[in-house]
């Protein structure tokens, strides 16, 4: 219900800007609550988002020239903006402690374990990335277990975006334990003192020398004995006395660029910004995946993919009668982090999985209600209704 519940907020949104004959970025600027106002339902947030600099984000993606001329001149543009702020985790009644494992395996890669899934959305990549950054490791020294509920530890369910915050806060707190652990183990077998060393790419370095490679591989360690760590993070829940309340959100804007075919009522996408506050970028790649992925979802549950059912069931059946968007609907995409948070904030990186798919949606939304001067009520926008809203006399008046 995010989608539907973001889309017609937004449309008030821009039809009290009209009213008051304000730009509506502006008028979202002056509506903004506080960044140390309370959540949506009164809440304390633990991991505030930061709105205002999303919406500066926003702004300068509204700036940008309308897309070229259409091919046609029955053919109409419409904009549309979006600014939202969405969860990222589960409520306080929810599980929120997150867990793993690392371990030096014998073949002297370092496994990090936790029961996090990888559905295609990158955890198995982010959790390589954190380990690796948290140690100071190469990658080819990471090896990641995910998933495996019998041998993995619980990190919690793979839900509401809180994959690879999740991973990132625990392998944090995993990360300096398992380092002093290789590290008194190998100035042990060394004759060395821990302090003087590190670890590295492919195993044990000396601290602060000019050295161009390890003095003990990882491999070698391995042989010394088994070393294993288990970090848990407990969570950061708001304390309010609210027991369904997040206490962590995450901001995000985006700008649409219809055509709509007057004579048709058909809807092509032809661009599609996002701007995200979402703390640190792990991965600009992943990153963008994530985000251009979810937009396209959004682009696909507003404009082409129509699921009726009769009887219980549903009508389609295959991709040949429900359409979701391909490469070739793909519109030009941009994507701008907000890596900046609020002073004070301790969640750091949130996961940007699903906020593409409401924001997304959501000024698309707004860009067809926008060009028909009425409201949008239903998804996917349906072309029919689309062509007759732009013949009436209504829409003359107010084109």
């Amino acid at each position: 219900g995010i989608v539907q519940t973001a889309t017609g907020m937004e449309q008030q949104i821009e039809e009290l800007a009209r009213r008051v004959g304000m730009d509506p970025i502006a008028f979202r600027r002056r509506n903004l609550r506080a960044d140390d106002a309370p959540g949506p339902i009164g809440q304390e947030l633990v991991g505030r988002p930061p709105v205002h600099a999303t919406l500066d984000a926003l702004e300068r993606l509204c700036r940008r020239p309308p897309p070229a001329a259409p091919p046609a001149a029955r053919w109409r543009h419409a904009r549309g903006a979006a600014l939202i702020t969405k969860n990222d985790g589960l409520g306080k009644a929810m599980p929120q402690a997150s867990r793993v494992r690392l371990t030096l395996r014998e073949d002297g890669r370092i496994e990090a374990a936790m029961s996090l899934v990888d559905m295609g959305q990158g955890v198995n990549g982010a959790a390589a990335l954190a380990t690796r950054r948290a140690l100071g490791v190469a990658g080819d020294d990471v090896i990641c277990r995910l998933g495996d509920s019998m041998a993995t530890p619980d990190a919690g369910p793979t839900v509401a975006d809180r994959g690879a915050g999740a991973l990132h806060r625990a392998v944090a707190c995993a990360a300096p334990d398992f380092r002093n652990l290789l590290l008194s183990a190998a100035a042990l077998r060394l004759g060395l003192c821990a302090d003087a060393l590190a670890l590295g790419p492919g195993g044990i370095w000396r601290d602060r020398t000019g050295d161009n490679g390890p003095v003990m591989s990882f491999a070698d360690l391995a042989r010394e004995g088994e070393f294993g760590v288990e970090g848990v993070h407990p969570g950061r829940s708001t304390p309010s006395d609210m027991p369904e309340a997040a206490g962590t959100f995450v901001a995000a804007g985006a700008v649409a660029d219809l055509w709509i075919d007057s004579a048709t009522g058909r809807v092509v996408v032809e661009a599609l910004d996002v701007a995200v506050g979402a703390g640190p970028v792990m991965s600009p790649r992943r990153y963008r995946a994530q985000l251009e992925g979810g937009l396209a979802m959004g682009m696909g549950f507003a404009v082409t993919e129509r699921l009726g059912s009769a009887e219980g069931r549903f009508s389609a059946s295959n991709i040949d009668s429900y359409l979701p968007p391909g490469f070739a609907d793909a519109p030009h995409y941009r994507v701008e982090p907000v890596e900046a948070l609020l002073a004070g904030d301790a969640i750091e990186p949130r996961g940007v999985g699903e906020i593409g798919v409401i924001v997304g949606a959501a000024a698309i939304g707004v860009a067809a209600s926008n060009a028909i001067a009425a409201p949008i009520t239903r998804f996917p926008l349906d072309p029919a209704a689309l062509r007759a809203a732009l013949r009436t006399p209504a829409f003359e008046r107010t084109a």
